[in-house]
């Protein structure tokens, strides 16, 4: 911790020395920009499976409408307000707010940072997403539309107690506040480091980096990471013959609490750790991606205090995934792919597992410029053992719920097809 510290005390003492010696009346002055998109999406689903209201392995009798089979319409958006000045050492800075288009957003605030950047490097700090998500190159880079098995489909469909979906490691701190720095890319190669005090904490809040005030789980099983250190090393290279590949390893390391109060509240959280690896190839109008991520043991729980041992047969959850675009004109078509694993305790000799496949089709097409129409279908298998739902709650925070609801979902199968249509300045 003291060496992560200091070395964002010096780069800021860095950033200040610097500014210091600029002269007020000199370089260019701040002038602010925007720029934006909206979204509207219908959407047709369907689920096999409904949510449970307590946590044993009761499913819900299929309901006829909202999160069973039925249709729905969405609309976001957001705007991107930016204002950069230059000063007359060849400094660049600028502050960066996003906001969402999102009525139903709880904070109309998606981004706030300000930024440095000279031929040293790029310096950020803010609420903001890390070099983790912002390198990453893999499949999900490939599908078109909402993001296919990276995207809108968890909207409507019930994600199975135990199952570990999506193409994000699960420390992830999304737009903490937190500090981040990126290297210049040389010969190639570029890397971005960040460190997040508490992934709970946004913008002015009360700093409680201690207090599990995020996370889902049962009563009293709230989570924050805290102390999260994040980074990823990314290669690109253009060749004469027109290929082009991208490479990115990532990861990330963070300690945990929860809550004090519940039935977990006698257990501690281990630490933390995940590594995700992608890569992302294109010849003419191909596109291939693959990807890997593994959370390692993030979020189990040990027996008791913080001497306990851990138990035995859990672990964060991995996944694979691969993707094959084509581009031709005005249209792009991609399909992909994406299945994970993620153990949920033994019986015994018997491994639980909790799976998913998700396979996603994409179709993007461009009416106008700043104009544009997509179709995406997804289709997901997920699946548990029955005898494993029942001992989730007790036995691990993270992902033991339906992240909609905050109910247990037993193995579920569904569909979703989604029409949209996007304007972007």
């Amino acid at each position: 911790m003291k060496n992560k510290l200091l070395g964002t005390s010096a780069l800021i003492a860095v950033l200040t020395a610097a500014a210091a010696h600029v002269s007020a009346d000199a370089g260019q002055a701040p002038t602010m920009s925007m720029s934006g998109n909206a979204k509207f999406q219908a959407y047709g689903f369907s689920n096999s499976k409904g949510v449970s209201a307590n946590n044993t392995n009761n499913a819900v009798a299929r309901p006829s409408y909202g999160y069973g089979q039925g249709y729905a319409f969405t609309q976001n958006g957001e705007l991107d307000f930016v204002v950069a000045g230059v000063a007359a050492n060849g400094l660049e800075y600028n502050y960066t707010l996003i906001l969402t288009g999102d009525t139903s957003a709880q904070n109309a605030i998606q981004e706030n940072r300000i930024e440095f950047k000279g031929n040293w490097g790029t310096f950020q700090a803010g609420d903001k997403v890390g070099p983790e998500d912002i390198l990453m190159t893999d499949a999900a880079n490939v599908l078109g539309a909402t993001g296919g098995f990276d995207g809108d489909w968890n909207k409507v469909i019930n994600e199975t107690s135990g199952v570990f979906t999506g193409d994000s490691m699960m420390a992830d701190t999304g737009t903490a506040t937190k500090v981040v720095y990126y290297t210049p890319r040389f010969s190639g190669f570029m890397l971005g480091a960040a460190f997040t005090p508490s992934s709970a904490h946004k913008g002015n809040a009360i700093i409680n980096t201690n207090g599990a005030t995020g996370g889902n789980g049962s009563v009293g099983s709230g989570y924050n990471n805290h102390g999260v250190s994040s980074g990823a090393l990314n290669f690109s290279h253009e060749f004469t013959n027109g290929f082009g590949m991208s490479l990115t390893a990532a990861g990330i390391n963070a300690s945990s609490s929860k809550s004090n109060s519940g039935a977990l509240a006698q257990k501690s959280l281990r630490t933390m750790s995940a590594w995700q690896l992608g890569g992302l190839f294109n010849y003419q109008g191909w596109q291939l991606g693959l990807g890997y991520l593994d959370n390692q043991k993030s979020g189990t729980m040990s027996n008791s205090g913080t001497t306990g041992s851990p138990l035995s047969g859990y672990n964060g959850g991995k996944a694979w995934s691969g993707a094959l675009g084509y581009t031709f004109g005005d249209n792009k078509v991609a399909f992909g792919y994406q299945g994970t694993t993620q153990n949920n305790g033994k019986s015994g000799s018997t491994q639980y597992k909790g799976k998913a496949d998700i396979y996603s089709v994409t179709a993007d097409h461009t009416l106008a410029p700043g104009l544009g129409v997509y179709a995406e279908y997804d289709y997901l298998r997920m699946r548990i053992p029955n005898a494993a739902l029942a001992q989730l709650a007790n036995n691990q925070v993270i992902n033991n719920v339906n992240s909609s609801t905050g109910n247990q979902t037993s193995s579920n199968n569904a569909s979703v097809f989604i029409l949209g249509t996007k304007i972007s300045f």
